[in-house]
């Protein structure tokens, strides 16, 4: 199975009610020895999709997600660190000064669920700075906040991603290309 650069994901906001009703239908199959594997093979096949990334799964139970990403043999490749307020249009917090307690608290978040989910790959957020913030200030809490969660993904043995991202898809994000990000 290929992970990272080149593999083939889905993007899946995976709400708790579809995650249990899953669960309900399993619940219901008499299981059939040798064809499982089977099934499963054909799924992945006909999805096209090597893995699931989640984006936002901090409501759920992350042992849930990992029972049933193992019972639909998609594995977890990658998780969004916490967005923060999304109704308020927060998207993260590496890259927004004075936020970094925040910053450190959803990284924390974010490792227990990936352990919890079976998961080892982690998008870092960088937010979206106040408008009119200093540049310079931007760049260097966003750098601060990587060497820190960097310092703690290899203790865990976590890898870490960062992502820029066109002003179409994040508008006003601190960094939305690559020279920046």
């Amino acid at each position: 199975m290929r992970r990272g650069v080149g593999a083939r994901c889905v993007r899946a906001p995976v709400p708790a009610a579809k995650i249990r009703g899953l669960e309900d239908r399993r619940q219901h199959r008499a299981p059939v020895p040798g064809a499982a594997a089977a099934r499963t093979h054909r799924r992945r096949e006909i999805r096209g999709f090597d893995g699931v990334e989640l984006l936002f799964p901090y409501d759920l139970d992350a042992h849930a997600v990992r029972r049933e990403a193992l019972a639909q043999a998609m594995p977890i490749v990658q998780l969004n660190s916490p967005g923060g307020d999304r109704m308020a249009g927060e998207a993260g917090f590496a890259a927004v000064p004075g936020r970094e307690s925040q910053f450190r608290q959803s990284i924390q978040v974010a490792f227990d669920f990936l352990k919890a989910c079976g998961s080892s790959q982690l998008h870092v957020l960088a937010g979206i700075p106040a408008q009119g913030a200093d540049a310079k200030l931007v760049r260097a809490t966003y750098v601060r906040n990587l060497q820190w969660v960097a310092d703690e993904a290899a203790a865990s043995g976590t890898r870490i991603m960062i992502e820029p991202l066109n002003s179409r898809d994040m508008r006003l994000r601190a960094f939305n290309a690559c020279p920046g990000g």
